[in-house]
C-alpha cells in the first residue's frame, strides 16, 4: 500500500492553502499580483491498464500582463509630471488672484483711476497723495508676485534634489530586489513575492521620471530598468543620478546628470522631476518674464512722461538721477534704452524767464559725455557732475531753478544750441527778425513730433501791428508746407493768440515788422526724442526695471507734489497727468498693442488655459489608468470569493487525502490480522 499518494495530496493541499492565505491577506496591496499554482500527477506505480500515483507543485506563477504593466508604467509617468505642474500652477493661478476683484489686476487699475481722479484737482494734496500711494500698491503687488516666483524656484530646486536622492535609493533598492530574485531563483525557490516588491519600487519610480523595464529572460522574475532611456539597473549595479543648475543659451537652467558626469541634461520629461525641470526651465520663466514685460513698461510709459512734466512742487535747483555701473561706458552698452536723438533741458531765472537748451545724444554716449554737454549749455547758471556715477545737476545763483518741460519758444534769431539733423527738424531760414514787435507762443504742443516753424512777413511794406494794411505773416512747416498766413496789421489786437494748431497759439506785441524778415517757432512734442532723461532717473516716478524691484522713488512718498500733473510752463493744466491716466487704455507695442489691463489679463488667461489644458489631460489619463487597472485586476487581482471557494476545495482535499491515509491503514492491519 502507497502511503506516498496520500501524503503527496495533503502537502499539495496545505501549500496551496497556504497560497490562497497569502493571495487573500494582500487582496488590497498596490502592486500584488495574484499567485497561481501549477499542479500536476506524479506517477508511482505503473500497472497493467492502471497507473498509481500522488499530485505534485511544479510551482506558482503571477498573474500578471505584460503588456498591460508597460501600459500602466507609462501612464504613471505621465501622470506624475501631469500633476506635478498642475498642482504648481494651481497655487500660482491662487497668488495671480481674480482678474478684476483682487491682486494686481485691480491695483493697476486702481493706480490710474487716482490718476484721471487727479486731473480734475491737479493741485489738492489728498488726489497727489491717493495716486502716489496707489503706485506704491502697485509696486508691492509685483513685488510679490515676484517673491513668490523667487520661493517657488528656490523650492524646485529643494524638491528636485531630494526627488533625485528618492530615484537613486529606489534604483538601489530594485537592484538589491533583482540580486535576491536571481539568488533565489537559482536555489530553486520562488521569488513572486520578491518580484511584486521590486514592481512597487518601480511603480514608484514611474511617479518621479521616465522609467521603462526590459525582461531579458522570461523565465525569470528579474527585470532590467531604463530611466530616461539611460539603462539604470543593468546587472547589480545601479546608476545614481544628481540634480544641478547649467548655463545655457537660454540662460541658467535646471538639469539632471548621471553622477560623475558634467553634462546636464535640461530637456528630461516624465515623473514629477520631469515637471520639476519644466517647470523650472520653462513655464515659470515664461510666466516671470510677461509679469517683467508689465512692470518694466509701466515703469517705462509712466517715467516718460514724468520725466516732461511738473508737479505743484515746482522745478529743480538740484536733482539726483539713477546710479550706474559706469560713467564711461556707453549708456547703450550698460543696457539703457537709450537712443539717439536731441535732449532738451529748460533753465529759468529768478524773474521767471526761461530758456530751452539742448544737446545731441549719439549710440556712443557716456555719462561723462553728457555731463560735458550740461556744462556747455550755460556754466553760469546750470552745473552737471556724477556722484557715486549718479547724475547730479544743480543751478546757480539761488532763484535758478531747471526741468525738462517740453516748452514750445518764439526765437528772433538763431536758437542756442540748435539741434542737428536729422534728430530734430530746422527751420527753413536761419531767424532774422529786426522789429520793434515781439512774438511770444503760448500752450502745448500736442503734435506727434517736434516741429520747427518759419514765420515770414510776407506783405508788400513794412509797418506797426494793427496799424498798417496787410501785415500778412505766412508760416510754414520744415517741409515747407504752409501752415498758416495771418494779417497782424490793422484791425488786429497786439497780444491777441492765434491758433496755430495742435494745442500751440502765438501772438505779436505792439511795434514794428520788416517785410521779408521771419522768426522761428520751435514746437516741442518730446523734450526727450533721445530718451535719455528717463534711463538716467531724473525727475522719474518711479525706480527699477522690472517685478521685483519695481518700487516708488522715496521723494514722492515724502512730497506728493513732485508727481507731475502739468506739462506747460505755468503749471496751471493736467496735461501730464492725463497723459498718465490715459495709458490706462493705450495699445503699447512692448505689450503686444495691448492696454496694461488688458496684457495682465491676457496673463492669467494663458495661466488658466495652461490649467485647463492639463485638466482636460489628466480626465483623460484618469479614465485612461482607470480602464488599465480595471484590466490588470481581471488579469492579476484576488477574488476573495474564489479564492475562499479554493481554499474550501483544497480543505476538503487535504480531508479527503486524511481519510485515504485513514483507510489505507485499516486495510494494512486488517492485512496484518490476517496473517496472524
Amino acid at each position: 500500500m502507497n502511503y506516498q499518494i496520500g501524503l503527496s495530496g495533503m502537502n499539495v493541499a496545505q501549500r496551496a492553502i497556504e497560497l490562497v492565505g497569502t493571495n487573500i491577506t494582500n487582496a488590497s496591496t498596490p502592486e500584488y499580483h495574484r499567485q497561481d499554482l501549477k499542479i500536476v500527477p506524479d506517477e508511482y506505480l505503473a500497472y497493467p491498464k492502471v497507473s498509481l500515483g500522488g499530485a505534485m507543485i511544479m510551482g506558482s506563477r503571477r498573474g500578471i500582463d505584460v503588456l498591460i504593466e508597460k501600459e500602466i508604467l507609462h501612464q504613471q509617468v505621465s501622470a506624475g509630471q501631469l500633476d506635478k505642474e498642475l498642482n504648481t500652477l494651481e497655487s500660482l493661478q491662487g497668488v495671480y488672484g481674480n482678474i478684476d476683484t483682487q491682486g494686481l489686476g485691480l491695483a493697476i487699475q486702481d493706480f490710474f483711476d487716482a490718476l484721471e481722479q487727479l486731473s480734475t484737482q491737479p493741485d489738492e494734496l489728498a488726489l497727489q497723495t491717493q495716486a502716489v500711494y496707489a503706485a506704491q500698491n502697485v509696486s508691492e503687488q509685483f513685488q510679490n508676485l515676484a517673491t513668490y516666483f523667487t520661493q517657488m524656484d528656490s523650492d524646485i530646486q529643494y524638491q528636485a534634489r531630494s526627488k533625485i536622492s528618492q530615484v537613486n535609493q529606489l534604483l538601489q533598492n530594485i537592484t538589491d530586489y533583482n540580486a535576491e530574485i536571481r539568488n533565489l531563483e537559482a536555489r530553486g525557490g520562488s521569488a513572486n513575492l520578491l518580484a511584486d516588491k521590486r514592481d512597487q519600487a518601480i511603480a514608484d519610480l514611474s511617479r518621479l521620471a521616465d522609467v521603462s523595464t526590459s525582461q531579458p529572460d522570461m523565465s525569470s522574475n528579474v527585470v532590467n530598468v531604463w530611466v530616461w532611456d539611460m539603462p539604470a539597473t543593468i546587472g547589480d549595479a545601479a546608476m545614481q543620478f544628481e540634480v544641478g543648475l547649467v548655463n545655457t543659451s537660454g540662460g541658467i537652467k535646471m538639469g539632471v546628470a548621471v553622477q560623475g558626469s558634467t553634462y546636464y541634461h535640461t530637456d528630461f520629461r516624465g515623473g514629477e522631476i520631469g515637471a520639476l525641470l519644466s517647470l523650472k526651465n520653462d513655464l515659470l520663466p515664461s510666466y516671470q518674464d510677461q509679469l517683467d514685460t508689465l512692470a518694466s513698461e509701466i515703469i517705462d510709459q509712466v517715467n516718460a512722461i514724468q520725466v516732461q512734466g511738473l508737479g505743484s512742487s515746482g522745478p529743480f535747483s538740484e536733482l539726483f538721477g539713477s546710479v550706474l555701473s559706469s560713467s564711461t561706458t556707453a549708456l547703450v552698452g550698460m543696457g539703457l534704452d537709450v537712443g539717439t536723438g536731441t535732449a532738451y533741458l529748460r533753465v529759468t531765472d529768478s524773474f521767471g524767464s526761461s530758456t530751452v537748451h539742448s544737446f545731441t545724444v549719439g549710440s556712443a554716449t557716456t555719462l561723462s559725455d553728457v555731463i560735458n554737454s550740461i556744462n556747455l549749455l550755460d556754466p553760469t547758471h546750470l552745473q552737471a557732475n556724477a556722484v557715486g556715477n549718479a547724475l547730479h545737476v544743480t543751478t546757480t545763483p539761488s532763484g535758478y531753478t531747471f526741468d525738462f518741460l517740453p516748452e514750445s519758444k518764439a526765437y528772433e534769431t538763431a536758437p542756442p544750441s540748435p539741434p542737428e539733423a536729422p534728430f530734430d527738424p530746422v527751420p527753413l531760414a536761419v531767424p532774422n527778425w529786426t522789429g520793434t514787435a515781439n512774438p511770444s507762443v503760448s500752450g502745448v504742443f500736442t503734435g506727434a513730433s517736434n516741429e520747427i516753424y518759419t514765420a515770414t512777413l510776407v506783405g508788400a511794406v513794412s509797418g506797426q501791428v494793427g496799424i498798417t494794411p496787410d501785415m500778412r505773416i505766412e508760416i510754414r512747416d520744415h517741409l515747407n508746407n504752409i501752415i498758416r498766413t495771418v494779417d497782424v496789421g490793422l484791425g488786429y489786437a497786439a497780444g491777441d493768440p492765434i491758433d496755430l494748431g495742435n494745442g500751440l497759439k502765438f501772438s505779436m506785441s505792439a511795434g514794428t515788422m520788416n517785410a521779408g524778415e521771419n522768426f522761428a517757432i520751435r514746437a516741442l512734442a518730446s523734450s526727450d526724442t533721445a530718451n535719455l532723461w528717463a534711463p538716467l532717473g531724473m525727475n522719474t516716478f518711479f525706480a527699477g526695471s522690472g517685478s521685483g524691484d519695481i518700487r516708488i522713488k522715496s521723494g514722492f512718498l515724502a512730497d506728493p507734489g513732485l508727481l507731475a500733473t502739468a506739462r506747460g510752463p505755468n503749471l496751471s493744466d493736467n496735461i501730464n497727468v492725463l497723459k498718465m491716466a490715459d495709458l490706462a487704455d493705450t495699445n503699447l507695442a512692448n505689450l503686444g498693442d495691448n492696454t496694461p489691463g488688458e496684457y495682465y489679463r491676457s496673463m492669467v488667461m494663458t495661466l488658466g488655459e495652461d490649467i485647463a489644458l492639463r485638466q482636460a489631460k489628466k480626465e483623460s489619463q484618469d479614465a485612461v489608468m482607470q480602464e488599465m487597472r480595471k484590466q490588470r485586476e481581471d488579469v492579476s487581482g484576488v477574488d476573495i470569493n474564489e479564492q475562499t471557494v479554493q481554499m474550501m476545495m483544497f480543505e476538503k482535499m487535504f480531508q479527503g487525502m486524511a481519510k485515504f491515509i485513514m483507510a489505507l491503514d485499516t486495510s494494512f492491519q486488517a492485512l496484518l490480522n490476517a496473517i496472524r
